[in-house]
């Protein structure tokens, strides 16, 4: 979780992309990612500082407890760029060879 705890909201969409919930309450902002395990972030204001992500907390879709670094990876996995394909190698048909008459 160290790769978010302590860490503004930019951090987190970047690695995480779009949240399924952006909610504000007073100064506080809570940021909610869902796939495989619901993760939510709380961000805390920080004086003279963007706020931080201050707690973390995670479950599986029908409310059991998981552990957030786990969640973490879990989620990480699923929103990682699908690596590009390459183009097929297009191979020549092969020469048949020249057979000289004589």
């Amino acid at each position: 979780m160290e790769l978010l705890l302590g860490h503004p909201a930019e951090t987190a969409l970047n690695l995480l992309g779009k949240p399924r919930l952006d909610k504000r309450e007073g100064e506080a902002r809570q940021l909610q990612f869902a796939g495989g395990c619901i993760l939510d972030l709380w961000f805390y204001p920080q004086p003279g500082a963007a706020p931080l992500a201050k707690h973390a907390d995670a479950r599986l879709p029908d409310g059991r407890d998981f552990a957030a670094g786990e969640c973490l990876q879990l989620l990480m996995r699923a929103n990682a760029p699908t690596a590009a394909k390459p183009e097929p190698v297009q191979i020549p048909p092969a020469k048949k060879p020249v057979r000289k008459r004589g």
